[in-house]
């Protein structure tokens, strides 16, 4: 499991060629992840994009982070759809339910209770998904679908590789 100390490295710098074989594998795995949306007819890939983004940038690939990550984003949606729910059920007034609901959240959020679920994560997609481009057009379950899709596609190789990291150490195997 990665630390916040190994986090915090600085990664050695790439020479241009190293980079443009990064550029060139990046463009590759972003293609068939964009083909697979395509052939299930998946048209909000912005959500699967903000997944990688976040767990990348933020939690650097971390395999302990990723269960949080997926629930956290889970809860964004709900939180997209909680609202969604509110103001058709009760028309504007709706929003006042929802802003209630939502100074809860945040102030678990500040807590730091359920963490696994109320997270920056959460937060993320609730203000992208708030934002009024995205909400004209928002369809929750082909985002969701999107971002489960992006959670399995990225988590699951990187989870493998964790896993077989694991039993090298536990088996003695050293790899370097």
């Amino acid at each position: 499991m990665n630390t916040h100390s190994e986090l915090s490295k600085k990664d050695p710098e790439l020479s241009p060629l190293q980079a443009l074989v990064v550029l060139i594998g990046v463009v590759v795995v972003l293609g068939v992840l964009i083909a697979f949306y395509s052939l299930l007819n998946i048209h909000a890939a912005w959500a699967g994009f903000l997944f990688l983004l976040y767990w990348s940038s933020v939690d650097d690939f971390a395999v302990d982070r990723l269960l949080r990550c997926v629930c956290g984003g889970l809860f964004g949606f709900f939180l997209l759809w909680t609202l969604a729910q509110s103001t058709s059920l009760f028309g504007d007034n709706g929003i006042y339910a929802f802003l209630a609901l939502l100074m809860v959240v945040i102030y678990c959020l500040i807590m730091k209770w359920a963490d696994w679920l109320i997270n920056p994560v959460a937060m993320f997609y609730l203000t992208v998904g708030l934002v009024p481009a995205v909400q004209a057009e928002l369809d929750l379950v082909d985002a969701v679908l999107a971002f489960l899709i992006s959670a399995f596609y990225f988590g699951s190789p990187v989870v493998i590789v964790h896993l077989a990291k694991q039993h090298r150490a536990k088996t003695g195997m050293v790899s370097e």
